[in-house]
């Protein structure tokens, strides 16, 4: 199965955004999960983009993240 996760994203956000994403994608295939408690969710915080566990929970179901998951800075 082909991963969808970042198909809506193409062309709508930066370079630079979209490997934040990767690294927390990595982060959540590797330990966090879908664990929100692990998580800690500093990248939605700090960056206004998805974090680890969210990431995981998409990237598990197969769905897309939508552009409106980024707040716009």
């Amino acid at each position: 199965m082909k991963c969808l996760l970042f198909n809506a994203l193409h062309y709508c956000v930066s370079l630079a955004t979209t490997r934040h994403m990767l690294k927390e994608l990595k982060r959540a295939q590797s330990y966090v999960g879908t664990n929100k408690a692990t998580c800690g969710c500093c990248m939605k915080s700090t960056h206004g983009l998805p974090c680890a566990h969210e990431l995981g929970q998409w990237n598990i179901l197969n769905m897309a993240v939508r552009l409106n998951t980024i707040h716009p800075h």
